[in-house]
């Protein structure tokens, strides 16, 4: 008797239980708007001149990196793994951010491209590769002598740049810079301040994922992942997506190939649903005690 060797999706819940406190609204616009983004990606893909448009490869590349963050987040969620959907989450705004940045700022693009070889060498040194083995001659002259450029290790300062550029804010009526531009603070501490307890396991994570008996002098590791408010969580990580698919259609000259302006009234009237659902279903039954971990 034939047995398929693939995972169903019966063997997946077993495997991962689903999270029962996601709405089915929720995960079907993630889906949808997972789908719009990936065409817009493949529409997107056309050829280009590198050396003329390298800022296009940065927006091109971000953007496709936000797809798979985005669909990495949603599936940690669908399965009750929210602190880890949050790492990804964090990486949605880095690459939202810098897809921004490279989009305002494109000399920047070309300065990156021209440090490559540069860059590549430091990563071998850092790596205490044997240069020689992955580089001629010829190329570690060409990365002496590389423009040396490598904003990627200052993000904070790429984000600060980003926000005061007078190029960026007067295009605030874009909607995919609209988008970024409200809540700037906010979402920096949701996204970045906050998350960075999880991403490095810091104490304040530690503690908050962990029951403090003072008087006993007990304390008792929390198992569960889940974190308050999953359907309110999903809901903005679609924006990101949203928006990300918004940006590649103006910048690439492209048809709009949805009427987008009913997702996002679709999200946002899920988002009244969700928010109420949530706080109805968690009860405080979900990290009850106050979380240190989203403090600025």
């Amino acid at each position: 008797m034939y047995t398929d060797p693939r995972l169903s999706r019966a063997d997946v819940a077993r495997l991962l239980p689903v999270d029962d406190r996601l709405l089915t609204l929720c995960v079907d616009l993630a889906r949808q708007v997972a789908e719009d983004l990936i065409n817009v990606l493949e529409r997107a893909g056309l050829p280009f001149d590198v050396i003329q448009e390298p800022w296009k490869m940065f927006v091109l590349y971000y953007a496709s990196r936000i797809y798979g963050a985005f669909g990495g987040t949603i599936s940690l969620r669908v399965h009750g793994f929210d602190r880890e959907a949050s790492l990804l989450e964090r990486a949605l705004y880095e690459y939202y951010t810098k897809m921004m940045y490279y989009t305002i700022f494109k000399s920047d693009a070309q300065d990156a491209v021209r440090s490559y070889p540069k860059q590549y060498q430091q990563l071998l040194d850092k790596l205490k590769f044997e240069k020689s083995r992955f580089m001629s001659e010829e190329q570690m002259v060409l990365a002496e002598a590389a423009f040396d450029y490598n904003l990627d290790a200052h993000f904070k300062n790429m984000r600060d740049k980003l926000v005061r550029e007078p190029r960026f804010t007067r295009c605030a009526a874009k909607p995919a810079i609209k988008f970024y531009l409200t809540e700037p603070r906010g979402r920096w501490n949701i996204y970045w301040v906050a998350t960075s307890q999880v991403v490095h396991g810091s104490l304040m994570d530690v503690l908050a994922a962990s029951k403090l008996d003072l008087e006993k002098r007990e304390i008792t590791g929390e198992l569960d992942s889940r974190r308050p408010q999953p359907n309110v969580a999903m809901l903005m990580a679609c924006d990101f997506a949203i928006y990300t698919a918004l940006h590649l259609e103006s910048e690439f000259g492209l048809t709009e190939s949805v009427d987008r302006s009913n997702i996002i009234q679709q999200v946002t009237l899920a988002d009244r649903v969700a928010s109420s659902m949530d706080d109805f279903v968690d009860g405080g039954s979900v990290n009850q005690e106050p979380d240190p971990s989203t403090e600025s």
